[in-house]
């Protein structure tokens, strides 16, 4: 499930548009993967501040095993990283040392468990009998990076752990889904490793979306897919298309009208997000109504709703349009 889409920026330096721009893919190829997935929960764009610490993480993923952290890298040229995980990339045959991405993303890594342990008090509820709460330490924290996929890798030359965790775009969903797999049931029969339940999930990631500093909004809604783009002259390269027929989808921005299923009142209404998705709850009635509908362009019953702070959005994947379907009442002002 996408709980947070990438937000927007808009900038005119060629090496931000196009680190933007990848980010935007590989967070395409996660929703395109994941967007019904209930127990994998992806947050793009995440910042944290934490004991005078910021971080900036591209892509957060939550599942019963435990965190995930994507750093995305617009590599264009070819890419080394030796015995010592030292990186170094190409472009027109001129070789220039970068920083580690894989040291980057464990270094927010250790930032995200410090400060979601700090608050563990303020999310997970008390194990019954034991009178004490969850914590993060003992669950699974892996990193990747995503790099573009039209870059060469040296593999040959790679330490096997770096190998295995940087990934082109267009195979991120696939390995996602490779680390989060869990064998059901079995896992707690075969493994030591704890598994967080749906509702902790839930609680930690509710946490996360609820801490997002209020500057940081999202100005463009628009769905994002891998787009054409034109070569750039630079040591960075935007995202390779990986399906250049895709036409960019269209957005409403006036809300689509909402109202309690129990009572049909709308003055009312608290946007949440549950085991079974997002919904509104009525402050007069407490009934609970689902935010997804049919889309209201083609009435296509193929729908999910996202949420931008406090906005959510109906999109459709039958006819691409997304339309702003509610909004708490504590923002409509702003």
């Amino acid at each position: 499930m996408i709980l947070k889409e990438k937000d927007s920026a808009v900038s005119q330096d060629i090496k931000a548009a196009a680190g933007n721009n990848h980010e935007k893919d590989v967070a395409y190829y996660l929703r395109r993967e994941f967007a019904d997935a209930k127990d994998v929960l992806v947050l793009n764009d995440i910042r944290i501040e934490h004991a005078g610490e910021k971080a900036q993480i591209d892509h957060l993923v939550l599942h019963p095993k435990g965190f995930l952290i994507i750093e995305s890298k617009s590599i264009c040229g070819e890419l080394k990283v030796n015995t010592q995980g030292e990186w170094s990339r190409s472009y027109k045959e001129q070789w220039m040392g970068m920083p580690s991405p894989i040291r980057q993303a464990e270094i927010q890594a250790d930032l995200l468990r410090d400060w979601l342990n700090t608050h563990r008090e303020s999310f997970f509820d008390k194990i019954p009998l034991l009178g004490r709460t969850l914590g993060v330490a003992g669950y699974e924290w892996k990193v990747l990076c995503a790099v573009s996929s039209n870059a060469i890798l040296h593999r040959e030359g790679m330490p096997p752990k770096v190998s295995e965790q940087v990934i082109k775009a267009e195979f991120i969903a696939v390995k996602v889904k490779e680390i989060t797999a869990t064998k059901g049931l079995l896992h707690s029969f075969v493994t030591t490793q704890p598994l967080y339940t749906q509702k902790a999930l839930e609680q930690l990631s509710s946490f996360i979306l609820e801490k997002q500093p209020a500057s940081h909004t999202q100005t463009d809604h628009t769905i994002a897919t891998p787009k054409v783009q034109s070569p750039v002259v630079s040591t960075v390269c935007e995202a390779v298309p990986s399906d250049p027929q895709i036409e960019p989808p269209s957005i409403s921005l006036s809300p689509t009208p909402l109202s309690c299923r129990k009572c049909g009142k709308n003055d009312a209404l608290t946007g949440m997000w549950g085991k079974y998705g997002y919904y509104v709850k009525c402050g007069h009635c407490h009934g609970n109504t689902p935010m997804k509908k049919a889309c209201p362009r083609c009435n296509a019953e193929k729908t999910r709703v996202t949420k931008q702070l406090d906005k959510y959005f109906l999109a459709c994947e039958d006819c691409a349009h997304s339309s702003l379907i509610f909004q708490n009442k504590a923002t409509e002002s702003a």
